[in-house]
């Protein structure tokens, strides 16, 4: 579970992670690990005691470790989404401000996860969200989506696009001298 480089701004934030916690002494057989961000440093210790299959950290290496999860659970920015798509991995993205709830609507509507928003909050909800997603709910449409990024970056349509734009303004200030 990661809630970005931004996550102390998110009041949400404080809400989601007992229940993660919770969530985690539920299925003891799944691993945990959180981002939590900055927090009093004896919270990291005390959040996760007595869980054996729950890691809490200031930060993670994601990317390192999106290529073994089997799902992430995030606040839903465009960063996250990115990279778990680009590493197959399923989202169950919980929403807090700014673009999050539009981006998670993408993601539930293109059937690469699923969505949660504060009004359905519950280690119930949440529970079932990131079962579906270990279990394979959203595999299809996530293998589909990281083949149509990879074969995109493959492209290098953004490098090309980047080049023409440049060359363009390049042609423009000639024409203006």
């Amino acid at each position: 579970a990661s809630f970005g480089t931004q996550s102390v701004r998110y009041r949400g934030r404080g809400e989601w992670l007992p229940l993660i916690r919770q969530l985690a002494a539920a299925q003891p057989r799944l691993q945990f690990v959180v981002a939590a961000g900055n927090c009093e440093p004896s919270f990291y210790a005390e959040f996760s005691s007595g869980l054996s299959n729950l890691i809490v950290r200031k930060i993670i290496p994601q990317r390192a470790l999106l290529r073994q999860a089997s799902a992430l659970i995030t606040h839903g920015g465009l960063g996250s989404i990115k990279e778990a798509i680009c590493d197959g991995v399923p989202l169950v993205v919980l929403p807090m401000l700014y673009d999050q709830p539009f981006n998670a609507m993408r993601v539930r509507y293109h059937g690469l996860g699923e969505a949660i928003f504060q009004e359905k909050r519950s280690l119930r909800s949440l529970e079932t969200a990131v079962c579906s997603a270990i279990d394979g709910a959203f595999a299809r449409q996530v293998a589909q989506m990281r083949s149509n990024f990879l074969a995109i970056e493959e492209a290098q349509l953004s490098y090309l696009y980047i080049n023409n734009r440049l060359a363009n303004i390049e042609n423009a200030s000639t024409l203006n001298s």
